[in-house]
């Protein structure tokens, strides 16, 4: 009895999955002409030429596979085994984030991180049976989803461009702050770049982290590593997410990315780089 309610409670957990990927599809669009790119601040004026090749198609919707560590306690907690399938629209912005924790052999976390229809969602199950955390809609999540939206739409390029609610700011030689909105929903977040266009980190201020069932605005840092080719775009394929406590950094996310894949648009994308670089990034499916 106690195989077949674990076999259920996976079987219904699947399901949760794929329609949470179903409502992402079916409410993706293709994105509306991009703003201009010619009085973006210089640092991303070097990112987009680095990252979208001459005559791209817009991204409308990506998939990618992540194979890394998480953990959820402290600094000295154990890291935790993760796989994560994570599906991405660029317009609407949304994500579904699928993942599997191992805590032990044959014992998993489940997790369904999403942000659809504008508002943030969080489900946790153990051992598909036992429901941890069950969450969605309050102001907290809403912004927390946006923003990590925003961070990861490295690996969806395109959506970097200004437009379709998203416009940039001027920091400094080497960094630039990204504002989007969506909604009600507007957040912040602040991008530095290498000298050739990479995105080194994307750092906010104040995101917020839940401590004991509240969200407390905690300095957040994302630092992306190994870029590669796929599809002609360059994106990170490794990287790692942390907290900035004082008692020192808590990273809980460190992953690469094993595939991704893409459904592009018919418009073409504004960016025109020059000639690419000679050397061939590792290049992925």
């Amino acid at each position: 009895m106690a195989a077949a309610a674990v076999l259920s409670g996976k079987s219904r957990l699947r399901r949760v999955a794929a329609g949470l990927r179903g409502r992402l599809i079916r409410n993706a669009r293709d994105p509306l002409a991009s703003g201009s790119t010619v009085e973006v601040p210089e640092p991303v004026r070097r990112y987009l030429t680095f990252a979208i090749p001459a005559g791209a198609r817009a991204i409308r919707t990506a998939t990618l596979r992540q194979a890394g560590e998480f953990r959820m306690g402290g600094v000295g907690s154990a890291w935790k085994s993760l796989k994560a399938t994570q599906s991405f629209s660029s317009t609407p912005p949304a994500f579904v984030w699928d993942a599997r924790i191992r805590l032990a052999p044959l014992i998993s976390i489940r997790v369904h991180d999403s942000y659809l229809d504008g508002e943030g969602a969080i489900c946790a199950t153990a051992a598909s049976l036992i429901p941890l955390v069950n969450r969605e809609g309050t102001r907290e999540l809403n912004e927390g989803a946006l923003m990590r939206f925003l961070a990861e739409a490295v690996w969806i390029p395109t959506r970097l461009i200004p437009g379709e609610g998203l416009r940039w700011e001027e920091m400094d030689a080497g960094g630039a702050r990204a504002i989007l909105e969506d909604g009600d929903t507007r957040v912040e977040l602040e991008f530095t770049f290498g000298d050739d266009g990479r995105v080194e980190s994307i750092f906010s201020p104040g995101r917020f982290r839940d401590v004991n069932g509240v969200g407390v605005p905690t300095p957040w840092i994302c630092r992306l590593d190994e870029w590669g080719r796929v599809g002609g775009f360059r994106v990170p394929l490794a990287g790692e997410v942390a907290w900035l406590l004082p008692e020192g950094d808590l990273v809980y996310w460190r992953a690469r990315i094993s595939e991704i894949r893409f459904e592009t648009t018919g418009r073409i994308t504004e960016p025109r780089p020059g000639p690419a670089p000679s050397e061939e990034l590792p290049a992925r499916p």
